[in-house]
């Protein structure tokens, strides 16, 4: 169907993929930074709504599964938790495949997929998130505590889709959250290839090159 389009409406898709990041026949977003320089922005407003935007959009069209591919660095914890709950919260199956670098917070939009898949050669890492303190004793203690509520639910998100993989096979949810926890803080920045995250439930399974 797509071949036998006129230029106009190949026109129209490219826009649309280009512009909206949605392709319309395919059911598939795509997930990635809005830069205004050559530095990666990573997670922000403008990702979280324009992804928002179009799984609402292709819901309202049909059930029918949606794919989203992700190419996105870590980034602000808010918008990141929207895009989770976006994913979490729409009526239809949503697979997400990774490229790249899946770390940080785009690890934990990942979870949400009710498939998550990762390319071959995707770096994966988890850490605790970080916050810049330029406030007065009493706001940076209240900054801290939530930051530190916030890494906690990093860890039960983690912990919860983990619990069929071959790394934690037969351990309970607390024990697969202290064991993230810990490797967290052994390491700083937990880095996998594809191969350990799925070995460890973080994904699915793995894009394999043709």
């Amino acid at each position: 169907m797509t071949k036998n389009r006129s230029i106009n409406q190949k026109h129209s898709l490219v826009h649309d993929v280009h512009e909206y990041s949605v392709n319309f026949d395919k059911r598939e977003i795509f997930l990635h930074s809005w830069c205004s320089s050559e530095e990666e922005s990573g997670v922000d407003y403008k990702s979280a709504i324009t992804l928002g935007k179009n799984l609402a959009i292709l819901s309202s069209f049909s059930n029918s599964p949606i794919t989203v591919h992700m190419q996105i660095v870590g980034g602000n914890w808010h918008d990141g938790m929207a895009i989770y709950d976006y994913i979490r919260s729409c009526i239809n199956e949503v697979t997400i495949k990774g490229y790249g670098h899946v770390g940080s917070m785009s690890s934990i939009i990942l979870q949400a997929a009710d498939k998550r898949l990762i390319s071959e050669n995707c770096e994966f890492l988890v850490h605790f998130g970080s916050i810049g303190l330029e406030a007065n004793s009493m706001a940076a203690k209240s900054m801290i505590d939530w930051n530190e509520k916030c890494n906690e639910k990093m860890l039960e998100i983690y912990a919860s889709r983990c619990e069929n993989s071959k790394g934690f096979k037969g351990k309970d949810c607390t024990y697969r959250k202290n064991y993230i926890k810990k490797k967290i803080k052994d390491t700083q920045e937990w880095y996998m290839s594809s191969e350990e995250a799925v070995y460890y439930g973080l994904a699915d399974g793995i894009i394999k090159a043709k």
